[in-house]
């Protein structure tokens, strides 16, 4: 990293992923004062350090450092710029630009984690937890959480009639449109720049007996809204109960 030779200690350069159309960096530090060393002396020493991380790395680059020093009390009268201080032990400091959490173990170690900030399901990275959850409120990631969620329950999603009464049917198509052997799957016959107009039906089958009873007790599908998982815009979609939207 450059920063042994100057500062000392343990210096880890970790590399990974993408976040915002940029490489993912974090400097990981193990500091380790002489007793004559003051806190004001190594906070001195830790901003240097900061800030030839950020000439080195830019200013996207996130930094874990842990120092055998409490530096609680200096820290609160002379904060370093983007970076909070805990006390993973006693005698110690953790300094960190990430939510953190630590955890001792035996013979002096402690265990570090973050909490995952990136959505395998969309393959994107983002810096903050809080993007993160934005992120899972969007339409696309919405959209791509059914997929998978399709992909890895279609046994039991694709059942026509489903368990639960709602079974789907062809009531207007013309030739080349009509339910696949497989059940709950309709099958589509076209060429390249032909288009076919279909009509499905979605009914729910299920009597108030086979739900369960009575009505507090009976279990059904309510069907919300209608869309392409995928995205594909090969296909448009209407109805008359404004579900496609």
């Amino acid at each position: 990293t450059g920063l042994q030779a100057e500062f000392g200690g343990l210096w880890v350069v970790v590399r990974g992923g993408v976040v915002e159309d940029e490489e993912k960096v974090t400097v990981v530090g193990v500091v380790v004062d002489s007793k004559e060393d003051t806190e004001e002396q190594m906070l001195e020493l830790l901003s240097k350090c900061l800030k030839l991380v950020k000439d080195k790395y830019g200013t996207s680059a996130d930094v874990i450092v842990f120092v055998n020093k409490d530096l609680h009390h200096s820290f609160s009268l002379s904060p370093l710029p983007d970076l909070s201080l805990s006390r993973p032990a006693p005698g110690c400091s953790l300094l960190s630009s990430l939510t953190v959490q630590s955890l001792p173990l035996c013979q002096g170690g402690t265990l570090l984690s973050t909490r995952p900030t990136g959505c395998s399901l969309c393959a994107l990275g983002f810096k903050e937890t809080q993007q993160l959850d934005r992120h899972k409120e969007s339409p696309g990631h919405r959209r791509n959480y059914l997929f998978w969620y399709y992909q890895k329950n279609k046994k039991d999603l694709i059942q026509n009639p489903h368990k639960l009464g709602l079974e789907l049917s062809v009531v207007s198509a013309v030739q080349g449109v009509e339910m696949s052997s497989e059940q709950g799957v309709l099958e589509v016959t076209t060429v390249p720049g032909e288009e076919k107009v279909f009509k499905i039906q979605l009914k729910n089958n299920l009597s108030l007996e086979e739900s369960g009873g009575g009505v507090e007790e009976s279990a059904g599908i309510v069907v919300e809204t209608v869309g392409i998982s995928s995205g594909e815009e090969v296909i448009r979609l209407s109805d008359e109960h404004n579900l496609t939207g």
